[in-house]
Protein backbone atom coordinates (compact mmCIF):
# COMPACT_ATOMS: atom_id res chain seq x y z
CA UNK A 1 0.00 0.00 0.00
CA UNK A 2 1.18 3.46 -0.55
CA UNK A 3 1.21 5.98 1.70
CA UNK A 4 -2.26 7.77 0.96
CA UNK A 5 -4.00 4.19 1.70
CA UNK A 6 -1.95 4.06 4.99
CA UNK A 7 -3.36 7.00 6.53
CA UNK A 8 -6.94 6.24 5.22
CA UNK A 9 -6.75 2.74 6.85
CA UNK A 10 -5.54 4.05 10.22
CA UNK A 11 -8.31 7.17 9.83
CA UNK A 12 -10.64 4.59 9.37
CA UNK A 13 -9.47 2.04 12.26
CA UNK A 14 -9.68 4.82 14.58
CA UNK A 15 -13.04 6.06 13.83
CA UNK A 16 -14.32 2.38 14.32
CA UNK A 17 -12.54 2.05 17.34
CA UNK A 18 -13.82 5.41 18.72
CA UNK A 19 -17.77 4.39 17.64
CA UNK A 20 -16.75 0.78 18.73
CA UNK A 21 -15.94 1.89 22.18
CA UNK A 22 -18.53 4.91 22.79
CA UNK A 23 -20.87 2.39 22.21
CA UNK A 24 -19.18 -0.28 24.67
CA UNK A 25 -18.68 2.27 27.43
CA UNK A 26 -22.25 4.17 27.13
CA UNK A 27 -25.30 3.32 29.56
CA UNK A 28 -28.59 1.95 27.48
CA UNK A 29 -32.04 3.17 28.57
CA UNK A 30 -33.60 1.42 26.12
CA UNK A 31 -37.22 -0.86 25.94
CA UNK A 32 -40.52 -0.37 28.28
CA UNK A 33 -38.03 1.52 30.71
CA UNK A 34 -37.03 4.30 28.07
CA UNK A 35 -39.92 6.64 29.79
CA UNK A 36 -39.29 9.63 32.42
CA UNK A 37 -39.89 7.94 35.37
CA UNK A 38 -42.47 9.49 38.26
CA UNK A 39 -39.66 10.02 40.79
CA UNK A 40 -36.19 12.01 40.53
CA UNK A 41 -34.44 8.89 41.69
CA UNK A 42 -31.55 8.16 39.69
CA UNK A 43 -32.02 4.53 39.89
CA UNK A 44 -34.61 5.21 36.70
CA UNK A 45 -32.26 7.78 34.89
CA UNK A 46 -31.22 6.93 31.58
CA UNK A 47 -28.18 8.83 32.44
CA UNK A 48 -27.39 6.55 35.81
CA UNK A 49 -26.18 3.14 35.68
CA UNK A 50 -23.50 1.89 32.71
CA UNK A 51 -19.93 0.50 33.87
CA UNK A 52 -18.21 2.23 36.58
CA UNK A 53 -15.33 4.27 35.25
CA UNK A 54 -12.33 1.95 35.75
CA UNK A 55 -14.10 -0.58 33.75
CA UNK A 56 -14.71 2.36 31.22
CA UNK A 57 -11.39 2.79 31.42
CA UNK A 58 -9.82 -0.50 31.05
CA UNK A 59 -11.91 -1.29 27.76
CA UNK A 60 -10.57 2.52 26.20
CA UNK A 61 -6.86 0.87 27.13
CA UNK A 62 -7.54 -2.11 25.52
CA UNK A 63 -8.76 -0.48 22.31
CA UNK A 64 -6.13 1.82 22.02
CA UNK A 65 -3.34 -0.49 22.98
CA UNK A 66 -5.07 -3.36 20.82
Amino acid sequence: MNLGQRIVVVIGLGVGLMVFGEWATTPRAYGWVGFAPLSNSATYSPFGGGFHPWVRLLIWLALVIG
